[in-house]
């Protein structure tokens, strides 16, 4: 697929993007700030996402390994596209939370979601940061999934990923709460988040790892990692 078609698609993409989430936003905004309002929105949000990728060629590929934990559970993921946050929305049948750095919430059209039905947090206080780790297990506990990218950031060198930061385990650890290791082995290779202006259509796989039960922070860092390694190197 050539640069021009691979640009041409990207901006199909992000124009597809816009349009739908500006239908779903336009409605549906002032009802954000009510919280008996997000069951129905984040159903909203998941139909809405499911047909932007249709109508972006997306083709999800989803395969789990054994059966997944009760909801309420934390699932942790490689990160190398904006379709990491999509392709979940769009083909789990569960209520999904992301946490996310609140600088997400800048972001035109996406930023407001994010600030209202997932989950920011601020890295730059430790305190604020503390305090919304206690909300986030509370999410747990009423059965709500929490997605975690625990790299903190895109690979520029995907699908090598980045050294794991500790917030994902030390929740799962604090709420006594499985971790589900998600590996996305597509999305860095047809979309990666750093490379602009180079994206296409076609197939992308989602493995859901057999869940990881609670213990300590560490021990579950070390093995989620080598559980995603394995799918990473040995699938791909």
């Amino acid at each position: 697929m050539g640069k021009l078609l691979k640009a041409l698609w990207v901006c199909w993409f992000y124009f597809t993007f816009s349009v739908l989430f500006i239908i779903y936003l336009v409605p549906f905004v002032p009802m954000m700030k009510w919280k008996w309002s997000h069951n129905f929105l984040h159903f909203l949000r998941r139909w809405i996402t499911k047909l932007q990728l249709l109508l972006a060629g997306v083709i999800i590929r989803k395969r789990i390994e054994g059966e997944l934990p009760a909801p309420g559970a934390v699932f942790c993921f490689n990160h190398s596209s904006l379709l990491d946050i999509l392709i979940p929305i769009a083909s789990l049948n569960r209520q999904i939370r992301f946490i996310g750095k609140k600088e997400l919430g800048r972001i035109p059209l996406f930023g407001i979601v994010f600030q209202h039905l997932d989950i920011p947090i601020d890295r730059e206080s430790s305190i604020r940061a503390h305090e919304t780790l206690e909300q986030v297990a509370d999410c747990l506990h009423q059965g709500i999934d929490i997605f975690i990218a625990p790299e903190g950031t895109t690979s520029v060198n995907a699908p090598e990923m980045l050294p794991f930061k500790g917030g994902a385990f030390r929740l799962a650890e604090k709420a006594q709460v499985p971790i589900v290791p998600v590996v996305f082995l597509d999305n860095w290779r047809l979309f990666h988040y750093d490379k602009q202006w180079h994206g296409r259509p076609g197939f992308y796989r989602m493995h859901l790892l057999r869940p990881i039960a609670p213990s300590t922070q560490e021990g579950m860092k070390v093995k989620t990692r080598e559980a995603m390694n394995r799918v990473l190197y040995v699938v791909s």
